[in-house]
C-alpha cells in the first residue's frame, strides 16, 4: 500500500508519516513537499492524507482512502468530483472525546450553579437573586440523559456522580443519577 501525505508540510505531519511508516509494516509513505510532488505521486498512491485539489484527484487512478485533515474540513473541501469519486473519504471524529466531555461537564457544573446569570451580574457589580424557578441545580439530586452512538462522557461523568445505563436500541443510553434540571436537560450525540 501507498500513503501519500499531501503539501502543504507541517513539522507535525512529517511525524504522522514517520510514524505510519513505522507502524504499518508494507505501507510505502510518501510525504510530498510540492504540488509537483503530489502530482507525480497520487497517480499510484491507495490513500492520502490532506486536502485534494480537483486538479490532483483526476490523475489519483488507484485512491481508495482520504484522510481529511481535520475534524471538520472548511467549505469545499468536499467539491463535486470528489463526492462522485470511489475514494472513502474519513475524518478525526472522535479524537477530541475525553477533551469534548471534560467541557461538557465544565459548562454542567457552571449552569447548575448559575454561573451563567452571575458572572456578568458580578461584573456590573450587580448582586440580584435569581427568580425562585430560576436557582442552582443541586446535581445529586437531578438526572440528566445523555443519548449517543457512543459516549466519551460517561467516564468524565462517573467522576461526578452514579451512571446507570439505560436498554435501548442506541449503542449508548445513560441516565446519570447527578444532573437534570440543567437548562433544559443535557443531550449530546457523537458518533465515533
Amino acid at each position: 500500500m501507498k500513503m501519500l501525505f499531501l503539501p502543504p508540510q507541517r513539522d507535525q505531519t512529517r511525524q504522522w508519516a514517520r510514524t505510519v511508516a513505522e507502524q504499518v509494516p508494507g505501507t510505502q509513505v510518501v510525504v510530498a513537499e510540492s504540488e509537483d510532488d503530489a502530482r507525480r505521486e497520487i497517480v499510484d498512491a491507495d490513500a492520502a492524507f490532506g486536502t485534494l485539489p480537483s486538479e490532483l484527484l483526476e490523475h489519483a487512478g488507484k485512491l481508495r482512502w482520504l484522510q481529511a485533515p481535520a475534524i471538520a474540513p472548511p467549505a469545499g473541501y468536499y467539491y463535486d468530483e470528489l463526492v462522485k469519486h470511489p475514494v472513502e473519504v474519513t475524518n478525526f471524529r472522535g479524537i477530541f472525546n475525553e477533551h469534548i466531555a471534560a467541557h461538557i461537564m465544565a459548562f454542567v457544573l457552571a449552569f447548575a450553579r448559575g454561573l451563567h446569570r452571575y458572572i456578568p451580574q458580578q461584573a456590573r457589580h450587580q448582586y440580584l437573586p435569581a427568580p425562585l424557578d430560576e436557582g442552582t441545580v443541586y446535581l445529586p439530586a437531578s438526572t440528566a440523559l445523555i443519548v449517543g452512538s457512543s459516549c466519551p462522557l460517561c467516564p468524565t461523568i462517573s467522576a461526578f456522580a452514579k451512571l446507570t445505563t439505560i436498554t435501548s436500541k442506541l449503542p449508548c443510553s445513560t441516565a446519570l443519577t447527578t444532573a437534570s434540571a440543567i437548562p433544559a436537560a443535557l443531550i449530546s450525540g457523537f458518533k465515533s
